[in-house]
Formats: C-alpha cells, sequence, structure tokens
C-alpha cells in the first residue's frame, strides 16, 4: 500500500521546482542569495520560528515584491519556504506586499488584522490557503491575491472593500459561494474565472457592473442573484457557466457584452424586466439550448422579436406565462402529493384490515 507523502516533503518539492522554474522562466529573475533573519520588509519586520510560524510585525507597509522583469525583486525569505507552516501577522501593519507569501504551499489559514487597507498583487498566489479571515478595514484587494488557491474553500469580502483586482480569485478550485458587497465599485477582469465548484453568487444592491469574464467557466454556477442596481454586463461575464439554469436581468441593466451568457448549456429561462431590449453584443445568447426561452414585460415582445440579437430566441412570451408556467408546476406537484398520500393512506387502511386477529392464548387455542 502506497504511504502519503507528508506535508513537508510536498512542500520542499514545490520549492524546489520553484526554483527551477525561476532559473528557466526568462520572465522571473533569480532570487538574491540567502540572507539571515530577522528580515526587514518596508515599515515591518519578519522573523520565522522553530515551529514554522511566519510573524509580520511593525507599524505600516511591507514592501512590495516583483519576481518578474528585469527590475525584479524577490522576498528574502524565498530559501526557507518550505519550513513555513502558519502565518501570524500583528496588529499595526497596513499593507500586505506584493508577492509577499506567493507559493507558500504549506499555509493553509491565515487572520488578516484590523488595520490592515490592501492586499497587494499575488499576495497569496497559489497558497495552501482553505480559509482566510477579512476585516472590515481592508478597501483593495489586489490582481492575482488568491489566484490559484485550490484549496481555498471560503472568504467573505467585507462590506470596506471598494476594488477586487483582476483575476483575484481566479482558479480558486474549492470556493462554493461568494458575496460581493455593495461597497465595491472597481472589479477586475476575469475576477473568479474558473472557480469550478462555485455553486451560487449574490451580488449586492448598489454594484453596478459584472466585469469582463467575471464568473466564466465556472461550470457548477447554478444561480445568480443580479440586483436591480446592475447597468452593464461585461464581455464573457458568465461564458461556459454550463450549470446556469436561469437568469434574470433586472430592468437597469442598459448593455450586455459580447458572448456574456455564450455556451450556458442548460441556461432554459432568460427574464429581462427592461421593457426596452437592452443593448447586447453578438453572442451574447449563441449555445444555448434549443428550448431556451425569453420571458419580458408585457406589450414588449415585438420589440424583442426585432431587436438586434435577442430575436435569436424561437421562444419569446410574456413574463406573466412564466410564472404562470410555474405556478401550475407548483400545483401540480402539490396536487400529486395529496394523491400519494392518500393512496398510501388507503394502501395501509387495506393491509390493516386484512391482517389476522392475534389469539388471547398463548399458544394461539382457545382454552
Amino acid at each position: 500500500m502506497l504511504m502519503k507523502t507528508p506535508i513537508r516533503i510536498k512542500i520542499a518539492i514545490l520549492t524546489l521546482l520553484l526554483s527551477v522554474a525561476v532559473q528557466a522562466y526568462p520572465g522571473v529573475s533569480r532570487p538574491s542569495p540567502p540572507t539571515e533573519q530577522p528580515w526587514k520588509s518596508g515599515e515591518t519586520t519578519v522573523t520565522l520560528s522553530d515551529d514554522g510560524t511566519f510573524r509580520v510585525s511593525g507599524n505600516g507597509k511591507m514592501e512590495d515584491y516583483y519576481p518578474r522583469g528585469s527590475d525584479a525583486k524577490w522576498y528574502p525569505w524565498f530559501y526557507v519556504i518550505s519550513q513555513i507552516t502558519s502565518l501570524a501577522i500583528e496588529e499595526g501593519v497596513t499593507h500586505i506586499g506584493n508577492f509577499a507569501f506567493y507559493g507558500l504551499g504549506g499555509l493553509t489559514s491565515v487572520t488578516i488584522p484590523n488595520g490592515v487597507i490592501s492586499i497587494g498583487n499575488a499576495a497569496f498566489f497559489g497558497s495552501g490557503l482553505t480559509s482566510i479571515t477579512t476585516p472590515n478595514s481592508v478597501a483593495v484587494i489586489g490582481h492575482e491575491a488568491f489566484f490559484r488557491c485550490n484549496s481555498l474553500i471560503s472568504i467573505t469580502i467585507p462590506n470596506s472593500v471598494t476594488s477586487v483586482g483582476n483575476y483575484a480569485f481566479s482558479e480558486c478550485e474549492s470556493l462554493t459561494s461568494i458575496t460581493i458587497p455593495n461597497s465595491v465599485t472597481s472589479i477586475g477582469v476575469d475576477a473568479f474565472r474558473d472557480c469550478s465548484n462555485l455553486t451560487s453568487v449574490t451580488i449586492e444592491d448598489g454594484v453596478r457592473y459584472i466585469s469582463n469574464g467575471m464568473f466564466a467557466s465556472c461550470t457548477s454556477l447554478t444561480s445568480v442573484v443580479i440586483p436591480g442596481s446592475m447597468e452593464t454586463i461585461g464581455d464573457g461575464a458568465f461564458f461556459y457557466c454550463t450549470s446556469l439554469r436561469s437568469v434574470t436581468i433586472p430592468e437597469s441593466v442598459v448593455s450586455i457584452g459580447r458572448s456574456a451568457f455564450s455556451d450556458c448549456r442548460t441556461l432554459t429561462s432568460v427574464i429581462s424586466l427592461n421593457p426596452v431590449p437592452p443593448t447586447i453584443e453578438r453572442y451574447v445568447f449563441s449555445g444555448l439550448p434549443s428550448n431556451a426561452c425569453l420571458y419580458v414585460p408585457a406589450g414588449s415582445i415585438d420589440a424583442y422579436r426585432t431587436a438586434d440579437q435577442w430575436g435569436m430566441f424561437a421562444c419569446i412570451e410574456d413574463i406573466a406565462s412564466q410564472k404562470t408556467g410555474e405556478g401550475q408546476k407548483n400545483i401540480h406537484w402539490i396536487v400529486m402529493g395529496i394523491i400519494a398520500a392518500l393512496v398510501l393512506s388507503a394502501a395501509v387502511f387495506i393491509i390493516i384490515k386484512r391482517r389476522p386477529a392475534k389469539s388471547s392464548s398463548p399458544h394461539g387455542a382457545a382454552p
């Protein structure tokens, strides 16, 4: 029977591979020779204890690191990342540096203290995080901040966040749900792309646009709540969301980008609440199933049938008919449930009536 590889060996292997990649890949520079701790990082001090605890302390910002390009700069703890098992960020730190904890595969959880304002680009890129606690002081989540954190199950974006960067949570394969708070005014492209286990998304009222590719290839996504504040749905926003069954586009939406819902192969119900067909680009609804139906406000059916791209739906009906259809389905199942209960009750009654009476004698004969 094969033994599971110990986590420390896995981390050591990851470090070795990362070192090889650094030397082989032309876009990534070679780290500087190792230096003794404690390490200075901007206005903070970083130490590593014997038990594997990585500690960041001080008042102010960590330094930003850039492992790519001619002016690249790696973090000074590169050569000890295989020893890091936990992270402690102390109060007083206000900025987590770019690439600060890049590739820390042995890191599984972190609590970011109150007072941290920004999480830098690729700060936790490729780490082993399963959960993260983020305080209400955080305003900026940088580009690729949690990119490819494949074990990340949950994260709460606090309502202090105003900006989420490009690819911030892309390829977080274990993430199952997310809520975008109404404080967010800027969302980068592909922010949640390829989150293959994401099943539900809630976008709070106040958010005005969905960025290009924001939920593309989220193949387990079955539901999304789009608020009445939404104005723009970007290019490929829900491209290849193959489990998405229905979507309601609020009246506030005035434009939908190219291929926004393309190849959503189970999307059979599209509800548009705007009596005036929003402007949509090409291929927005290409690749939908043949039984997909568009439901629009009363009196708007002809406008949608003649509008560019909207007319591709073979079925365009009044919203009221969709609600009536759903109501009829509900009534159908209620009636079926009542009939099933009556049949079961009748069967039990017949069985009881046919069962022979028990004898009062312990041997089954009259005294």
